[in-house]
């Protein structure tokens, strides 16, 4: 018994018929439906891709830019363009350096200060290496 045979019983085919349309039955694809008189042949709808989602981190005002970094003693120095406190949250943010912490402790010509303004260039306490260029932001 060959396979055709079987596919014969299976459909329960007339033997009338020659095998040969049997398996051309089978492999025809259905045609597509043609619009009515008079209408226009729709085109199927693109489905709609929802737009990747892009955390964006929130606007944070620039406090100032590292100018230098002694690796001995993990400190950076930071020309600010607004003011900062010991206490507050900063963003350092650089090609190879990105991460967050907050002023432990900040100073000025080696004196320790609790506040500094505009303009003035101070050495902070840093956890992580940083690099001249990299930007400083309040968070």
């Amino acid at each position: 018994m060959g396979i055709f045979d079987l596919l014969k019983e299976l459909l329960n085919w007339k033997d009338d018929v020659p095998a040969y349309t049997l398996v051309r039955t089978i492999k025809k694809k259905p045609e597509p439906k043609l619009p009515a008189a008079g209408r226009r042949l729709e085109k199927p709808k693109a489905k709609k891709v929802a737009a990747p989602i892009r955390k964006t981190p929130p606007k944070r005002a620039e406090a100032g830019v590292i100018t230098h970094y002694f690796d001995k003693i993990s400190v950076g120095v930071i020309r600010l363009k607004d003011t900062v406190s010991v206490g507050q949250k900063l963003a350092i943010k650089g090609p190879s350096t990105d991460f967050i912490q907050t002023i432990t402790s900040m100073q000025i010509d080696r004196r320790d200060i609790k506040t500094a303004r505009k303009g003035q260039d101070i050495g902070i306490k840093v956890e992580r290496p940083v690099h001249p260029g990299d930007k400083v932001f309040l968070v």
